[in-house]
């Protein structure tokens, strides 16, 4: 979501695309498409779609792997998106803000909103909360502010009470960390390393528990992948080596610093051109003989 002002004044611009900016561009788009086919719709086919069709005929352990499943593949196909309207902005001259920052690190519900869809965050904050009254009203008016703007976010993707009540949970776990805060004197100015890592965790653990309500076909679906996951039954044989794998890899390149995808475009971009081609077809291969034959359409689009 870009806004106009950061966006109109740059068509009257004569596109600028030097070999630096292509390469990497290209690389970007590529990063995007392996993230979309080779991790996000794999996943979601291998497990993810279905066991939510039904998920009474699964373990309670095969279906945490699937809620598990879908917060990666949900992370992984939209910021696919992103990665490949970035580069493709980028190939005509258009520099569009990131998206993402590695959402799955963060420490707390509002740190998530920080690192998540930061396009709309920022827009729901500037063009609701704000407007609301932001951090300037009374303190039971902040927390109804928190509240209001986390179910008009969950609104946004649809009409629908999943969505409302998705909202509302993170604007429920806001209500409390802010309260917290106010309870403590203010926002913690540092992190040990302990309650970074509880912090992440905690995070992680209530941003998955959210999903099973965005993902499943309705709240009574919902209703009764929760009472599946607390019969405890335990197996996995439902859970396929590729889909093991898929979700590895996708767990690794998370929480990989930032530092490694600046230095293999770095390494990319630096590469002759033919070696380039050639890295580019592999990766059609690849595609090819790991990826999904039918791909599926981005889960943002339908919002």
């Amino acid at each position: 979501i870009v806004r106009a002002k950061d966006l109109l004044s740059r068509f009257g611009d004569k596109p600028v695309l030097d070999a630096d900016t292509g390469a990497r561009a290209l690389y970007r788009i590529a990063t995007g498409i392996a993230k979309k086919l080779l991790i996000a719709d794999l996943i979601a086919a291998g497990l993810v779609d279905r066991v939510f069709a039904d998920p009474t005929l699964y373990s309670s352990a095969e279906c945490l792997m699937a809620t598990l499943g879908y917060t990666l593949q949900l992370y992984f196909d939209f910021s696919a998106y992103s990665d490949i309207a970035i580069g493709s902005a980028a190939l005509f001259g258009f520099p569009l803000p990131e998206n993402f920052n590695k959402p799955y690190l963060a420490r707390n519900l509002f740190e998530f909103w920080n690192r998540w869809h930061i396009s709309l965050s920022s827009w729901l904050r500037d063009y609701v909360y704000i407007p609301l009254g932001g951090n300037r009203r009374s303190r039971p008016r902040v927390l109804l502010n928190l509240m209001i703007v986390m179910t008009v976010g969950g609104l946004w993707h649809g009409a629908d009470w999943r969505f409302a009540l998705w909202g509302a949970i993170h604007g429920v776990g806001l209500v409390v960390i802010r309260s917290y805060w106010w309870l403590i004197g203010g926002r913690p100015k540092q992190h040990t390393l302990l309650g970074s890592a509880v912090g992440i965790v905690s995070t992680f653990a209530i941003v998955v528990f959210t999903r099973i309500v965005f993902r499943a076909s309705d709240l009574t679906m919902a209703r009764v992948m929760v009472e599946r996951l607390l019969d405890f039954s335990p197996g996995l044989a439902n859970v396929s080596v590729p889909v093991w794998i898929a979700m590895g890899v996708a767990f690794v390149c998370h929480y990989l610093p930032h530092r490694a995808y600046s230095l293999s475009a770095d390494l990319f971009a630096r590469l002759p051109v033919p070696v380039r081609a050639t890295a580019l077809v592999a990766l059609g291969l690849a595609i090819r003989k790991v990826g999904m034959v039918e791909v599926r359409p981005y889960i943002y689009f339908q919002f």
